[in-house]
């Protein structure tokens, strides 16, 4: 039966290949097909054609595209050890989709980390803000907000109309919205600030009819990163080397022995609409990405102005999550750290 050769697939890859086993719902039948040769290290990155609420990571070891659609599983979460190769799958789908489908998305990035891998995209003219700070994602995310209230209000003055798709589909070309993607490269920097969670659960719950989806990127999703209702909305999953078991569960508990398994770079897991498929990132040097971005950039694009101070609340909700974050280090100290989230769920 297909459960009884899904539970053997492992062991079934070590003697012949890659085993990738599915099941077919319409004709009844499971499939096992077996790669005995995997896509090289040195397949080079070449764009491929999109539609602008799809994101190209990679391909299966069959050389099919691994496409996540984020019209059928809406936001990503991507997730691997140091150096097994997530951000450059993170910035290959968004160079793909500013190469493909730069006049029909807009990017906003959440970079509170001393990380800044994705500042090749702020001179791009489809990228709307850059935050470095607390304040300033509070703000983008509140924008954020604004945007799919707005949206919806569109959506219920025409007949009919639920979703962007529909509404892409009945107005005017020039009247069309454009797919929004929110993008943070270390998620867990975000979840230090309590009102940045609130926002981000409401937009991850209600913002996909609208047209607004969220890639997060971490080495791992366990209860201090983010917390478990946000996650569960993250339904693309790209899951790269794990060292141990306890780090794989954080990210999909059904997947851990796959994941611990892989080669240690550019291998990753890719849980999407069409199933469960091993596949492989592209190369994709620095000096390719510089060559590739580089016709996209414009020095005198000009990000979002806000004109928004920061509200003495705000000022005040911030202070608090720098004691919050403080007091949690010198816990870890004394070996008494106790998980962010409950004292946020207690507060609550």
């Amino acid at each position: 039966t297909y459960d009884t050769l899904k539970k053997q697939d492992i062991e079934l890859s070590k003697i012949f290949g890659i085993v990738q086993i599915s099941y077919d719902h319409k004709t009844k039948v499971t499939n096992c097909e077996i790669i005995n040769k995997r896509v090289a290290d040195d397949v080079p990155y070449t764009p491929i054609s999109v539609e602008p609420y799809e994101l190209f990571v990679g391909l299966q070891h069959n050389y099919k595209p691994i496409i996540l659609s984020m019209k059928e599983c809406p936001n990503v979460l991507c997730s691997g050890r140091v150096g097994s190769g997530k951000t450059v799958s993170v910035i290959t789908s968004l160079l793909n989709l500013v190469i493909t489908n730069k006049d029909n998305i807009e990017l906003f990035f959440c970079a509170m980390s001393e990380k800044q891998d994705l500042a090749m995209f702020r001179d791009v003219p489809c990228t709307q803000y850059y935050s470095t700070d607390r304040f300033t994602t509070i703000s983008l995310l509140e924008y954020i907000k604004g945007e799919m209230k707005r949206r919806n209000k569109l959506f219920q003055e025409q007949e009919m109309c639920f979703n962007i798709y529909t509404y892409n589909k009945i107005v005017p070309e020039e009247e069309r919205l454009k797919f929004i993607y929110v993008v943070a490269d270390e998620c867990a920097d975000l979840m230090e600030v309590d009102r940045v969670q609130e926002l981000l659960f409401d937009l991850l719950r209600k913002a996909r009819s609208s047209g607004i989806y969220f890639i997060f990127a971490s080495q791992r999703f366990s209860l201090a990163n983010i917390n478990p209702e946000s996650k569960s909305n993250l339904c693309s999953k790209v899951l790269f080397k794990m060292s141990n078991t306890a780090s794989a569960n954080t990210v999909a508990d059904n997947l851990t022995q796959q994941i611990v398994n892989l080669p240690p770079t550019r291998e990753f897991v890719a849980d999407y609409q069409e199933g469960v498929y091993q596949g492989k990132t592209l190369q994709l040097t620095e000096e390719q990405m510089i060559e590739y971005i580089k016709p996209h950039i414009d020095k005198e694009h000009k990000l979002l102005d806000f004109n928004k101070k920061t509200s003495k609340n705000e000022q005040k909700i911030a202070k608090n999550d720098e004691f919050l974050v403080e007091n949690d280090k010198k816990n870890a100290k004394n070996n008494k750290k106790t998980p962010r989230f409950s004292k946020i769920n207690n507060k609550k």
